[in-house]
């Protein structure tokens, strides 16, 4: 299926485009950076290994975590909706004896790390672009620390699920159920 999208694809850009304009495109393109970014790409694959296996404490090895990290980037760039993402989580199990809930939180706070990360790099990208006063305007700094206050709470929250048992998050629930007023409940 995946291999007659592509050929679809690459029919339709060759009879849009022409031969002749993709030859002399292809023709142009220097060696050296078509190296580097791959380069730079097997090793930010590499450093999502050393991520997931921080995640998981060592229990996978960071060469079969590079394998799955960089199955995972194609599924996830080839498929619509993110989709993609279930492959991660496939390749887990598959893989590892990792419970679900360790699965899934540990996709869920890679994530939030990774929206961190663009939050950062928008923060420092815009202090080089724009004056030092634009960026840091009343409204900027509100989304600013907006953002980071959600991406600190998420990861609190998802490190208290990973941390404590089932059955220590039922009672609290439990306990907050006889806090909250009964209309909440």
């Amino acid at each position: 299926m995946s291999g007659a999208i592509a050929v679809a694809a690459v029919s339709f850009i060759w009879m849009s485009v022409g031969g002749a304009e993709i030859r002399s495109v292809l023709g142009s393109l220097d060696i050296r950076f078509i190296a580097l970014a791959a380069i730079l790409y097997g090793v930010t694959l590499f450093l999502r290994a050393i991520r997931f296996y921080f995640f998981f404490r060592g229990t996978i090895s960071i060469r079969e975590l590079s394998r799955i990290a960089a199955i995972h980037s194609f599924w996830n760039n080839f498929l619509p909706f993110r989709a993609g993402e279930f492959s991660y989580l496939y390749l887990i199990k598959k893989h590892s004896s990792v419970t679900d809930g360790e699965n899934v939180v540990s996709l869920v706070v890679a994530r939030v790390f990774d929206a961190a990360i663009v939050l950062l790099a928008l923060l420092g990208s815009s202090l080089v672009l724009f004056s030092y006063r634009q960026v840091l305007s009343r409204s900027s700094l509100v989304m600013i620390f907006s953002g980071i206050a959600l991406l600190s709470g998420g990861v609190l929250f998802f490190v208290f699920l990973r941390e404590y048992s089932r059955e220590r998050v039922k009672r609290l629930i439990i306990f907050l159920e006889g806090r909250l007023p009964k209309f909440l409940v």
